[in-house]
């Protein structure tokens, strides 16, 4: 039988429900921040090893090469980034 004056009697002690809390939560902004980092440093990962980007990145990227962007600097350079990422892309999608 159960004594409910007992404080060690573990049964009738309600636990909350859920994940208990860490205090450490971020805020809101303080999430949208670390997303923000992490997709910029995703999409200059892509620019720099093809071989680890996601096929839509890579797709996002050749458009933005072929496309009269001034921010690229010269054609050579250019033209290696396309053929790098064109390279990654006959490697993920053979042709059959």
């Amino acid at each position: 039988m159960r004594d409910p004056q007992d404080p060690g009697t573990g049964e009738l002690l309600k636990r909350p429900r859920g994940r208990p809390a860490t205090g450490h939560a971020k805020s809101d902004v303080e999430r949208a921040q670390s997303y923000r980092k992490r997709q910029r440093a995703r999409q200059v990962h892509a620019s720099h090893r093809p071989s680890e980007a996601s096929t839509t990145l890579l797709l996002r990227e050749l458009k933005a090469l072929c496309a009269d962007d001034p921010r690229m600097h010269t054609w050579a350079e250019r033209g290696q980034r396309v053929h790098a990422i064109l390279r990654e892309l006959a490697k993920r999608f053979p042709a059959k």
